[in-house]
């Protein structure tokens, strides 16, 4: 599509009483959230790996 077309999308949502920063924001808060805990489940199971690794050497 065109800009024109996306702008009145958006501007059709937000008369529904969707805004595009409230979705947005909302978007970036979940999404990092959820990266925030894979990351940390990833390195407890690094961290747990390389103490089993050092207790078999």
């Amino acid at each position: 599509g065109t800009y024109d077309e996306a702008n009145e999308t958006l501007n059709a949502l937000e008369g529904l009483g969707v805004s595009y920063n409230d979705v947005v924001t909302l978007l970036e808060t979940e999404g990092l959230e959820k990266f925030v805990g894979s990351w940390k489940e990833l390195l407890a199971d690094v961290e747990g790996a390389l103490a089993t690794a050092r207790k078999a050497s």
